[in-house]
């Protein structure tokens, strides 16, 4: 009989104080040095890009799903561009370069997943 309690709720992580990436980007990554948080595998952070402001491009060896809060703006991915909007997910896959250019009067909000296979 083991005698570990499973948790009754997961493990609530929280973000990091966040880090100014220039350029109007702010990003708040999640801390995953928690008891049963799964390390390295996945990355969490939320991230936010002022009006008129465009985030540096990024380019990495994970996947990466961005899920868009609030705020309009223009992807460039891959030398493509679409617009974005709130509700929109879109998936990145490793070593292409993207970025996101705010287009609105508010701050684009968006939360990011990355993950390597």
């Amino acid at each position: 009989m083991s005698t570990t309690a499973e948790p009754t709720f997961p493990p609530r992580l929280e973000y990091l104080p966040p880090e100014d990436l220039g350029s109007g980007t702010l990003i708040h990554d999640a801390a995953w040095e928690r008891p049963g948080a799964p390390g390295s595998m996945f990355g969490v952070a939320r991230f936010t890009v002022d009006a008129g402001c465009t985030s540096p491009v990024d380019n990495h060896l994970s996947h990466e799903l961005w899920m868009i809060a609030e705020g309009e703006g223009e992807l460039t991915y891959d030398g493509q561009t679409l617009r974005v909007g709130p509700g929109d997910i879109v998936h990145f896959q490793p070593s292409r370069d993207h970025r996101i250019r705010n287009l609105g009067e508010g701050p684009i909000s968006a939360f990011s997943v990355w993950w390597r296979v």
